[in-house]
């Protein structure tokens, strides 16, 4: 079963690889129609703040409490180590 903070940094890598694609100088032999598709699925893709907010109602979801019951900060509860490394859920800061 894939827990929220599993989907939630899914979410987060996958941005992170599509960006890679579209850099040569960490992908120099990728074709131009990758990075091209690369550039039209982030143009659309969930910000930082929107996949915190997918965690939130997945995690609300998740434990079949409401919103107002849930903890505050999800990412943290269920992934400390990478909370702190790469994303603050509260404020949508990467720390990078």
């Amino acid at each position: 079963m894939t827990l929220p903070y599993e989907q939630h940094r899914a979410i987060i890598q996958t941005k992170e690889f599509l960006y890679s694609l579209m850099d040569p100088k960490k992908t120099p032999k990728v074709p131009r129609t990758i990075r091209t598709t690369a550039c039209q699925l982030l143009r659309h893709f969930p910000t930082d703040y929107d996949a915190d907010i997918l965690l939130r109602c997945l995690h609300t979801e998740w434990l079949g409490v409401d919103s107002d019951s849930a903890i505050h900060d999800p990412v943290e509860a269920f992934d400390p180590i990478y909370q702190k490394e790469v994303f603050d859920g509260v404020t949508g800061n990467e720390h990078r």
